[in-house]
C-alpha cells in the first residue's frame, strides 16, 4: 500500500511528517494511516521519533522515486 501511495517519495521530500499530515498527504483517513504507519515502522522501512515519520535509508534507496536505485515497480508488478 505505501508503494502505492509513493508514501516513500513523498516522505523522502518532506521528511519528519506526523500521523495527521501523512493521512492528508495520502488522503486516507486516521486510523488505516496508523496501522499502515505502525507495519512500516515495525518492518524497519519507517523511523518514528516522538510524533515524527522519516524514511529510513533502505526505504528511500529501494522506494522512493528520486532514487536511482528504485524499485517499486518490480514490487507492484508481484
Amino acid at each position: 500500500a505505501a508503494i502505492r501511495f509513493d508514501l516513500f517519495t513523498k516522505l523522502d521530500a518532506k521528511p519528519k511528517q506526523s500521523r495527521e499530515q501523512i493521512a492528508e498527504l495520502l488522503g486516507i483517513e486516521l486510523q488505516p494511516c496508523r496501522i499502515l504507519l505502525l507495519g512500516l515502522v515495525t518492518t524497519g522501512l519507517l523511523h518514528k521519533e516522538e510524533d515524527q515519520y522519516t524514511v529510513t535509508r533502505l526505504a528511500k534507496t529501494l522506494f522512493s522515486k528520486n532514487s536511482e536505485r528504485y524499485i517499486g515497480n518490480i514490487v507492484l508488478w508481484q
